[in-house]
C-alpha cells in the first residue's frame, strides 16, 4: 500500500570539496548508496572534490566555482527526492559552504545531513544551522537512512527512527544502531562515476590510481625505516 505513494525514489549523496593534495573514493558513502539501492531506490554520488580535480588539481578558486556549478547542474539533471550531505570535522567549513549553497538553490528538496561531524557535534550544529536541513543521521546510517526513506515514501515524515533527528520536530538526541557489517551490501563504486562522461571516468580513475600508488610508496618507505 503506502510504499506506492512515491515510486522511483532517488537519492543524491553530496561530498564537499576537500581542497587537499590528493583524492580518493569516500567508500562510507558508497555503503550508503548500496544500502539505499538494496531497498529498491536509486542513488548517485556527486563528489564536489572529484569534480574539482577534473578542472584543476591545484584546488584554486576558479576550479571550486566550476565544481559548484557542476554540482547544481547534476542535481537539476538527476532530479532527486532527497539530498544527503556528508560532513567531517576536518572539512567542516567546506561542508557548510556547500550545504548553504545547495539549500539556497534547492529549498524544496528533502535535505539529510550526516557524517562524523554531525554525529559528534549534532546538538551544536542543530542550534546554529537547523534551517539548513530536514533530518540528521547520527552514527551509522545504512539502516537509519533507509528506514527514514521508507517512512517518507509512506507519508510518515516524523516517525521515530533510531539515529534520525528532525530539524522541524526536534526529538531527544538518539544514536543510530550499530550495523552488522555482514548484513549490508558492498560499497557501490559505480555510484561515484555515474555522472561522468567516458573521458571524465578515465581521468577520475587515473587520479585515484595515482593517489593509491603514492600511498603505497609512502607506506613502503615508512616500513623500510
Amino acid at each position: 500500500g503506502g510504499n506506492n505513494l512515491i515510486k522511483d525514489y532517488k537519492v543524491a549523496f553530496l561530498l564537499p570539496a576537500y581542497m587537499g593534495s590528493n583524492h580518493s573514493l569516500f567508500l562510507g558513502v558508497g555503503y550508503l548508496a548500496a544500502s539505499v539501492k538494496q531497498y529498491g531506490n536509486d542513488a548517485i554520488v556527486i563528489d564536489e572534490d572529484a569534480i574539482r580535480w577534473l578542472y584543476s588539481a591545484e584546488g584554486d578558486e576558479k576550479s571550486l566555482k566550476l565544481a559548484e556549478k557542476r554540482v547544481i547542474d547534476e542535481i537539476n539533471k538527476y532530479e532527486p527526492n532527497m539530498l544527503c550531505l556528508s560532513m567531517n570535522t576536518a572539512n567542516y567549513r567546506n561542508g557548510l559552504r556547500l550545504l548553504k549553497y545547495i539549500r539556497k538553490e534547492f529549498p524544496d528538496i528533502y535535505m539529510a545531513v550526516g557524517g562524523p561531524h554531525i554525529s559528534v557535534c549534532y546538538k551544536t550544529f542543530f542550534e546554529w544551522h537547523n534551517d539548513l536541513f530536514d533530518a540528521a543521521i547520527i552514527g551509522e546510517g545504512e539502516q537509519a537512512l533507509c528506514e527514514l526513506i521508507e517512512n517518507i515514501k509512506c507519508g510518515c515524515l516524523y516517525n521515530a527512527v533510531p539515529g534520525v533527528c528532525y530539524s522541524k520536530n526536534p526529538t531527544e538526541f538518539t544514536n543510530g544502531k550499530m550495523v552488522e557489517i555482514d548484513t549490508i551490501p558492498l560499497p557501490d563504486r559505480r555510484a561515484f562515476f555515474s555522472i561522468y562522461s567516458d573521458e571524465e571516468k578515465r581521468l577520475q580513475k587515473k587520479i585515484i590510481v595515482g593517489f593509491s600508488i603514492r600511498i603505497y610508496l609512502a607506506l613502503k618507505m615508512v616500513m623500510q625505516e
